[in-house]
């Protein structure tokens, strides 16, 4: 019964070392294994917009914050980022930070 036991473990330990390497050798290959894409409200346009859009996310466009933070506070959407009216090639500093 001990041996059957220890096959048991060694079995379920190589399976998860084999999906392991399977993900350093092509990430896309644990995509079956992601939890659902989070729900994210975008406020302004940008390059960074553009580059959330395309991401794993479901972006949610607002033309103002206080219809995103409501959104937020309602559990529609699971976060909110807010892109500067800075243009990407100035030289402005843009900082981000956690809302309270």
């Amino acid at each position: 019964m001990l041996a059957i036991i220890v096959q048991l473990f060694i079995a379920s330990f190589s399976s998860l070392l084999v999906i392991g390497l399977a993900s350093f050798f092509d990430p896309s290959a644990l995509d079956r294994y992601n939890s659902p894409r989070s729900n994210i409200g975008i406020v302004g346009t940008g390059e960074l917009g553009q580059f959330i859009e395309k991401g794993y996310v479901n972006p949610f466009l607002y033309d103002n914050l206080s219809l995103a933070v409501t959104d937020f506070y309602n559990n529609k959407i699971d976060a909110i980022v807010v892109i500067p009216k800075e243009a990407a090639n100035g030289s402005d500093i843009t900082t981000v930070k956690k809302a309270p």
